[in-house]
């Protein structure tokens, strides 16, 4: 399962390039890289490379402008990789414009499309065979909504840019619901009826923040990831498996402090199987997936 969308063709998108640097966990035990190690080519690829070099950030700054993260894909690759190497990316991003059905802009969002490239290698032992091939290791899809995520709540939704960017950027796309992924994936046949909460809560320390002053994005998907496997677990389902792709939205930030609980819906897909998740308020029973922080599909093989 891979929900990224294809990007348009440049113009609008431009596209730049870097490199990204390996932890010895990044790399999974039979040398792919592991989903979690993906996003960093947001910050190392694109941060770096498009956005502060242009100045574009600290005009978005300078006007209390920050796009957030609200949604995220993350697609396994190729391989073996060996740890000793850089990876290198590429990155497709641009502005959109999403409407609401009066035609009204309803927000502004910023796609970043990256695919990390590696070579063919092995950490330990002999050279595996292609040693030394280049290889897609992995895709990344983020979405950034742009808003004035310090202002009162009233002040926050975004619908005009400030220069130098574009006031309403011309290239428009249509918008997925982050609850759109309480949906099995097509294809999927369910191994649970409806979502089960996951055993004990999920406890939000400083630990688990940044400089936005709530709950870092990628934390979420960790969660999701690890309760799937426990719900698989729980069905019979060996869990010896890597997370081939995953997708997370997110409706509504979480703080410090907070206990939340996800709910999973396991299901079976060709050769693969998965979940839906979803991220509630510690207490609220699954009849409020609908109002969750935050929702998933993880996919393994």
């Amino acid at each position: 399962m891979s929900s990224i969308p294809v990007p348009p063709p440049a113009p609008p998108y431009a596209e730049v390039s870097g490199d990204m640097s390996l932890r010895y966990e990044d790399i999974c035990q039979d040398g792919r890289l592991v989903v979690e190690a993906m996003p960093a080519a947001l910050g190392t690829v694109f941060w770096r490379q498009a956005m502060q070099p242009s100045g574009l950030g600290q005009a978005l700054h300078r006007d209390g402008v920050i796009p957030i993260l609200t949604r995220l894909v993350t697609v396994a690759g190729e391989g073996p990789l060996s740890i000793n190497q850089r990876l290198e990316g590429t990155a497709r991003y641009g502005l959109a414009t999403l409407r609401d059905t009066d035609g009204e802009v309803a927000r502004i969002v910023l796609d970043v499309w990256i695919e990390i490239e590696g070579k063919v290698g092995r950490t330990h032992g002999p050279p595996p065979e292609a040693d030394g091939e280049r290889v897609v290791a992995g895709r990344v899809f983020a979405e950034h909504t742009f808003t004035r995520i310090f202002a009162t709540p009233g002040e926050r939704k975004v619908k005009r840019l400030p220069s130098p960017l574009p006031e309403v950027p011309e290239h428009e796309r249509s918008w997925k619901r982050p609850g759109a992924l309480l949906s099995l994936p097509d294809g999927a046949q369910p191994l649970d009826e409806a979502f089960v909460l996951d055993d004990g809560p999920v406890v939000f320390g400083h630990d688990h923040t940044d400089s936005n002053q709530h709950v870092n994005s990628l934390v979420y998907p960790r969660f999701f990831r690890e309760a799937t496997l426990r719900r698989l677990a729980a069905h019979g389902q060996d869990a010896a498996r890597l997370t081939v792709a995953q997708e997370t939205s997110f409706r509504k930030p979480c703080f410090a402090g907070a206990a939340m609980r996800v709910a999973v819906r396991a299901f079976r897909l060709p050769n693969q199987v998965g979940a839906c998740c979803c991220l509630l308020a510690d207490g609220e029973g699954v009849d409020g997936a609908p109002r969750a922080h935050a929702f998933g599909h993880v996919v393994l093989a």
